[in-house]
């Protein structure tokens, strides 16, 4: 008798298809996102944890101990004059202000916001200004990629699927050219920054087109952070635009609005520096195309990725370029297998990456010499928008819905080789890059 009424009560497991899933347990497609975000903060947050001690703190430690141009040049200058003497401009040495030498090359709002993380750095000594800008621009990445995803793909994601979104947000994470630029060099690195506002610049253009209200906002803050990356992203917007089958009036005038901000946002530190009557230390634009000549820092653009002056090893681009073709070919191939030649399948988001990568490519052809001596600054906007791709083509179920151990495997293998290179760069004497293989003797 308690038998039967158990069958009236609950249904029959064995006539039902459905299996247990943490991630389907409520019909609500909000809770499911709900709880997936909230086991990506803790993963994640540990995955940060795990960067940090694995090497990116001992990088950060001792590369404040020497001299920065913010925290140790530009900002105490800032407190010391007013604004009128100063302009919100950047000095590179200790004598720069005395001598009326400037850096006009970084937006007003940029500086202002790591004028905010130096004064958190004053109070709170351990939270150093490296450490700061790398886990808010790390956590604003990954919050952008995930926005970028569109809502029906959240409201599909079964728990295979989630687990493996989980790992590649992670293998993002993890991505040992943002940790050891950061760790390494110069501070005020914009361009970390610079990814999560074109992420969402450019799924807001191909979602919503150039009139949407939340691309305009994301592309004002664009103009404000980043002006000269805002440029070239609205001269890509009016290029596309033109060359279009049919004109894209609204595109066109979109870019046009959008260029002319960009520029006036990045001329406005230039022509403070000329009315307060300092010399401008700004690279020349003969300099940082090449076409000065000097083959010191620059041979061809091929090597300016590949091989550049400052000695980035090549394995850190082949590698995630290598993982986003698998990808690609993976999908082309075994997608109409899965869903059939009538269905159309994923909510792919390839349109967007045109825009994602147009600012890259722009300045390797405008400016092939500066990213030739700074691939620790340029390789953001490269590996890392071929990162946001990869992620963003795993929460697709193309590419997990065969083969998904082989996926989830290949992705766990990444990030531990991830992590050992963050670590072998913290404990790397005398350069900035760990080689690919070993260092020692082999036995044997």
């Amino acid at each position: 008798m308690f038998a039967s009424s158990l069958r009236v009560i609950l249904p029959d497991m064995r006539q039902t298809k459905t299996r247990f899933n943490p991630l389907l347990m409520h019909n609500s497609p909000s809770r499911k996102i709900k709880l997936f975000a909230f086991f990506a903060i803790v993963i994640l947050g540990l995955g940060m944890a795990v960067v940090y001690l694995a090497g990116f703190g001992q990088m950060a430690a001792k590369a404040s101990l020497q001299p920065e141009r913010l925290r140790d040049f530009t900002f105490p200058v800032w407190h010391k004059y007013p604004l009128t003497k100063h302009g919100f401009l950047t000095f590179l040495d200790a004598d720069g202000y005395a001598k009326q030498q400037a850096y006009a090359n970084e937006s007003t709002i940029y500086l202002w916001i790591m004028w905010v993380l130096y004064r958190i750095e004053l109070v709170f000594p351990s939270a150093s200004m490296r450490l700061t800008n790398a886990f808010l621009a790390m956590a604003t990445t990954l919050l952008a990629i995930g926005c970028a995803i569109r809502k029906p793909t959240w409201e599909k994601l079964d728990l295979r699927g989630g687990v493996l979104l989980l790992a590649a947000f992670c293998y993002f994470l993890t991505t040992p050219i943002f940790w050891i630029s950061l760790g390494k060099f110069n501070v005020d690195n914009v361009f970390v920054l610079n990814l999560p506002v074109f992420v969402l610049a450019s799924a807001f253009l191909v979602r919503d087109g150039a009139h949407g209200l939340r691309f305009w906002l994301v592309a004002v803050v664009m103009c404000l952070l980043v002006p000269v990356n805002a440029a070239l992203f609205g001269a890509f917007m009016g290029l596309r635009a033109i060359l279009s089958r049919r004109l894209a009036a609204r595109m066109l005038r979109s870019s046009i609005v959008m260029t002319t901000i960009a520029v006036v946002v990045y001329l406005q530190p230039v022509i403070v520096a000329r009315l307060l009557h300092f010399t401008s230390e700004n690279s020349t634009w003969l300099f940082r195309s090449g076409l000065d000549g000097d083959m010191r820092f620059y041979g061809n653009f091929i090597d300016s990725v590949l091989a550049p002056q400052f000695n980035r090893p090549m394995y850190f681009v082949l590698i995630p370029a290598a993982l986003l073709v698998l990808q690609l070919w993976y999908r082309r191939k075994f997608a109409l297998a899965v869903h059939g030649p009538n269905e159309r399948y994923g909510q792919s988001d390839d349109s967007m990456m045109s825009y994602l990568f147009c600012s890259y490519f722009l300045t390797l052809l405008f400016w092939p010499q500066a990213v030739s001596i700074h691939p620790y600054l340029y390789d953001q906007i490269l590996i890392g928008p071929i990162g946001v791709w990869v992620v963003l083509n795993f929460a697709m179920p193309d590419v997990h819905e065969r083969h998904y151990l082989g996926w989830l495997f290949l992705l766990l293998f990444l990030i531990t080789l991830n992590v050992t290179k963050i670590a072998q760069a913290a404990h790397c004497v005398g350069c900035y890059f760990p080689p690919w293989g070993m260092q020692g003797p082999r036995g044997g």
